[in-house]
């Protein structure tokens, strides 16, 4: 079973990493920026976590709620997925370079991010507290640069004068 999910999330990391190579690549440098960045991103992770899980709890009371939990729910699982592929990206390319071995592709530091972090997750206890801190930095770091974009997040555009 450990196999399986291991093989099913290179592959979809493979597609994302294929699909959106740019993104992936911004959402990676906010990650490698700075150490003291780490902590304030995955703050702001648990914080857009917790909001989206608020979110849901809030539209199940409602009935227009019960169309838009799925989207909740899709936007939350994609910011935690692009994360935890932007972590795998960050990882393989670290080990990579103290091995000092060749950069080959970002699909090598992928793959050698997650036979990195995927045998952590299998430790009973501390595997899905390790998996919960990187999945969270992940997606503070997705929701930092608003999905990788590279404008970032402003409010000039409200302030300029409409004509």
């Amino acid at each position: 079973m450990a196999l399986l999910s291991f093989v099913t999330f290179l592959a979809l990391a493979c597609v994302a990493a294929f699909v959106m190579p740019t993104r992936l690549k911004r959402v990676q440098a906010a990650i490698d920026v700075a150490p003291r960045h780490l902590f304030v991103l995955t703050v702001l992770g648990l914080l857009a976590l917790a909001f989206a899980a608020l979110v849901v709890q809030v539209q199940f009371m409602l009935v227009v709620g019960l169309v838009l939990t799925p989207v909740v729910v899709g936007a939350a699982a994609t910011c935690l997925f692009l994360g935890l592929v932007a972590i795998l990206l960050v990882v393989g390319s670290g080990v990579r370079a103290r091995l000092r071995l060749a950069a080959v592709s970002p699909l090598a530091d992928l793959a050698i991010g997650l036979l990195v972090v995927f045998p952590l997750t299998l430790i009973p206890a501390i595997g899905w507290l390790a998996l919960g801190v990187l999945g969270a930095m992940g997606t503070g770091a997705v929701i930092a640069t608003r999905f990788g974009d590279n404008t970032g997040w402003s409010l000039t555009p409200l302030a300029e004068e409409s004509p």
